[in-house]
């Protein structure tokens, strides 16, 4: 016999007081993602900062020295399964889980460009990773000019 009932999962209230996105620990809280429309659109507007093989990032600036908001354009058209769709998300959150504190002051979309069907989906998230990951170095200086 199945239970129905779901116990929920352990949250330490204290976890969620910091301002800082990376001592949130092994996730990305949902307060990190961006969900306004019209903030979402005007990251969009500006031209890409950098462009990968896999993906590109475009970064919006903001009038206050806050914690950077991540957002992510993955094509049902171009990422077919959920699986990788889902494979593409985790690793854009994660990466940038890990470089938000050097994009302070910044509201950043991450659109993905291109899909390799002929890798397996832990290979082709394992290419975008590093592809998202040298895109972070390459971004790096030119916020740091911005400001």
């Amino acid at each position: 016999m199945c239970s129905t009932h779901v116990a929920p999962r352990a949250v330490s209230a204290s976890r969620f007081k910091s301002h800082s996105i990376c001592d949130m620990g092994e996730r990305l809280p949902a307060r990190a993602r961006l969900n306004e429309p019209v903030i979402f659109q005007r990251a969009l507007r500006s031209r890409p900062q950098v462009k990968g093989a896999w993906c590109r990032v475009f970064v919006a600036a903001k009038a206050a020295q806050t914690s950077a908001l991540i957002g992510m354009v993955v094509p049902k058209k171009l990422l077919r399964t959920s699986v990788r769709r889902n494979a593409a998300k985790r690793q854009i959150r994660e990466s940038f889980r890990l470089h938000a504190q050097t994009l302070v002051g910044y509201d950043v979309v991450v659109q993905v460009i291109a899909n390799d069907r002929a890798q397996s989906p832990a290979d082709w998230a394992r290419l975008l990773r590093a592809d998202l990951d040298a895109m972070w170095q390459r971004l790096l200086p030119k916020t740091a000019s911005a400001q």
